[in-house]
């Protein structure tokens, strides 16, 4: 779950000792060579390579060799002159979610690893919008056959999410909604749910924006972390800890206009902490973080999607029901057959678009409000992957082109 450290090695040895170091690199895959240098009598191979297995590998090479080879530590290197590649290191269960953080950008040498976040908040936000029990048991059991049937990264990674994400559904569809396939059910704990999901808007929308707040407030204290380490305190505190003022001062004006609380003075406390907030951030980064001062406004109101996404699904899905109940089922037999054909491909193609739509926007959400509040704008899409090299070439200039 963190960036891992990576450091520069030279493997150092006689002519006669190319072959078995080469295959050595080769089989174990740990090293992301950027040169290599060989001559009659000796050779010089360097690369990027995880400080863990600085040891092993260096003992595989001198023991293999009888001494003729060397592994070296280069700690002359600085990432200014020559970046390090990135390698992220996750368990086995949240790493098929490394993807969706390199399609957006992989973190810089000092940034913060959210591969784990991801794979807890994306399923978590794709079981509130769906919401159901029912589909919830349904979408466990079609990741539980995907990771069966496909035994690919890509395979791994949509039954991973299939399977949390039915998980989640199934939690908020009985915690919250008592919700069964679209039907509205109270019985068992069923009955302890705490809205519905087409009468209780509002409410609904509230609780979107109350989830917006805890994870764009767990993005801003992510960045104020990395900030400090980057910058120091007085750059974190004035570009980060100031949206913390910022949105306490949304906060307080929002309920003062919507009439949350019978306080009608409200709106003064918070349109100071705005001003305040504002003069701070044009402190730290001038008037370009002033004016992005609306978008973070913006990224407040974009968790309203998942209310309403939920509520569109919940309309789609009763929809359905009422044809078959009311046009189908009172035809007899063949009503109740055909009926039973509509439900179960109605609400089927449902689940299909749910899974593409919800999972669309909530990676959205994760990618534009989550992660830009702690990746530094120049570094994104800067660095590269670390790439375990499995040829060696005969020879490699430094920078990477074959010669």
């Amino acid at each position: 779950m963190t960036v891992q450290k990576l450091i520069y090695a030279l493997a150092v040895g006689t002519g006669d000792a190319y072959g078995l170091t080469e295959d050595a690199v080769s089989a174990l895959k740990c090293m992301d060579v950027t040169a290599v240098e060989r001559e009659d009598h000796h050779f010089l191979i360097e690369g990027w390579l995880p400080q863990a297995w600085f040891d092993d590998l260096g003992d595989i090479l001198e023991t293999g060799s009888r001494g003729r080879v060397t592994l070296l530590w280069d700690d002359t290197v600085r990432p200014a002159i020559a970046a390090p590649p990135t390698s992220l290191e996750n368990p086995r269960l949240v790493k098929p979610f490394e993807s969706l953080v390199e399609l957006f950008s992989l973190p810089g040498r000092e940034g913060f690893d959210p591969t784990f976040l991801t794979f807890l908040v994306l399923p978590a936000f794709f079981g509130f919008v769906i919401g159901d029990f029912g589909y919830g048991v349904a979408f466990v059991l079609i990741g539980l056959y995907v990771r069966r049937a496909i035994r690919t990264p890509l395979g791994e990674l949509a039954s991973t999410f299939t399977i949390l994400g039915g998980f989640w559904s199934l939690i908020f569809g009985t915690v919250l909604f008592a919700d069964f396939f679209g039907f509205h059910v109270e019985i068992g704990p069923l009955r302890y749910h705490v809205l519905d999901k087409l009468e209780d808007i509002p409410q609904l929308l509230l609780l979107s924006l109350a989830i917006g707040l805890l994870h764009l407030n767990l993005g801003i204290a992510i960045g104020f972390v990395y900030e400090r380490r980057r910058a120091g305190l007085r750059a974190a505190f004035l570009r980060k800890f100031s949206l913390f003022i910022l949105e306490a001062g949304l906060v307080m004006l929002g309920v003062t206009l919507i009439g949350l609380l019978a306080v009608s003075w409200l709106w003064i406390p918070g349109m100071a902490a705005i001003a305040f907030a504002v003069a701070l951030i044009s402190l730290g980064g001038g008037f370009v973080d002033v004016i992005e001062v609306p978008a973070f406004v913006g990224n407040i109101m974009s968790y309203l999607r998942l209310g309403i996404l939920g509520v569109a699904e919940g309309v789609l899905s009763v929809a359905f029901n009422q044809i078959v109940i009311q046009a189908l089922l009172p035809q007899g037999v063949i009503g109740w057959i055909v009926g039973a054909l509509v439900f179960v491909v109605a609400h089927a193609v449902l689940m299909g678009l749910a899974l593409i739509v919800v999972s669309v926007h909530a990676l959205r959400l994760h990618y534009v409000e989550f992660y830009t509040k702690f990746y530094p704008l120049e570094e994104i899409g800067a660095a590269r992957p670390f790439e375990p090299t499995v040829e060696l070439p005969r020879r490699v200039e430094p920078g990477g082109n074959a010669a």
